[in-house]
């Protein structure tokens, strides 16, 4: 039942209950009257019915991934990959990915509307890696006749680090719970998407735009089933995961320098700065994403949810800077 129909209050009303005396009266349905909608259900027997085994389900996973590696005469290695994937189904994590919530189904009984990206979808990704010994000192191109404490000043100092590049995640909407998900065992319910609205909002995606963007995306353009003529036993038009919205995305470098230092035959001394997000940049969380908010564009009071949009968190930590020192022996 998508829209429309001034009947559909016939679905909650009481009638005599076929299945009394037949089940146990602790049951949802064991009453001597039970709601007219129950009895349209495929399998009005039992309260609710899901298979978590079923294998109705499946997922999809696209990618190109590039790698290139340079090693150095003199000590060390580069090595940066990237990858462009798409993964998408119908069958999502049951549990949270980190910070990610799964898109959940909302119509058990058609799965192949479910289909979307899938909400730990990250389509672009770079990564390198590097580690690589300074040539000064003693054997080596510069300086290389050095001798004595100059050497073992000079001698021994590297670097190497981490440097990763990525999309964000995309976000799941949810909508406020309606008369199917209360009273007929629906899954997580999703709001329904104005025509033509652009979910980003003006001047693109939110993380395009800068890092202080409250809301993250156009929350006018989310409404509620049952509000704006659709009827309160409707399923939102929203994927399952969301198409066009995305967190931020991270860009962080952690950079390592570090001195080794031999000291007689069998002593070394390794000493190490570590600087965690060197240039202190702030990756926001991710923005809540249960529906909906007043929509005055629609002219409609939907159940108001303040947070809707609001990004609250961080996913990262500032700028850290650590010291080491070993001593092998």
């Amino acid at each position: 039942m998508r829209r429309g129909g001034g009947a559909h209050h016939l679905l909650t009303d009481k009638i005599p209950n076929p299945f009394y005396g037949l089940v146990l009266p602790s049951s949802p349905i064991g009453a001597s009257t039970v709601l007219a909608g129950q009895l349209l259900r495929p399998y009005p027997q039992y309260a609710n019915l899901f298979n978590a085994t079923s294998a109705q389900s499946y997922t999809i996973y696209n990618g190109v991934q590039i790698k290139a590696q340079k090693r150095f005469a003199s000590g060390g290695n580069v090595l940066v990959s990237y990858t462009y994937a798409s993964d998408h189904g119908t069958a999502d994590s049951t549990t949270s990915f980190g910070a990610i919530e799964p898109g959940m189904a909302q119509d058990w009984t058609n799965l192949k509307a479910e289909d979307s990206q899938l909400s730990f979808n990250i389509p672009q990704m770079l990564v390198a890696s590097y580690v690589y010994d300074f040539p000064i000192g003693k054997g080596k191109p510069i300086l290389g006749n050095l001798s004595g404490a100059a050497d073992k000043i000079v001698s021994g100092w590297g670097i190497d680090g981490l440097t990763k590049y990525r999309t964000g995640y995309p976000v799941v909407m949810i909508g406020q719970a309606n008369n199917l998900v209360n009273n007929f065992g629906a899954g997580t319910p999703r709001p329904y998407v104005v025509a033509g609205c652009n979910k980003q909002g003006a001047g693109g995606p939110a993380y395009l735009r800068g890092t202080k963007s409250n809301p993250w995306f156009n929350t006018n353009c989310f409404y509620q089933p049952g509000t704006n003529g659709t009827s309160a036993y409707s399923f939102g038009n929203e994927p399952r995961v969301d198409p066009d919205i995305r967190s931020m995305g991270a860009a962080n470098w952690d950079v390592s320098f570090f001195k080794a230092t031999e000291v007689g035959e069998k002593l070394n001394v390794q000493f190490r700065a570590e600087f965690f997000n060197v240039f202190n940049r702030t990756q926001l969380g991710i923005p809540a994403a249960t529906c909906c908010t007043a929509n005055t564009n629609i002219g409609v009071s939907t159940a108001t949810n303040a947070n809707f949009g609001v990004v609250s968190t961080l996913l990262n930590s500032p700028r850290t800077v650590q010291f080491a020192l070993k001593i092998s022996y």
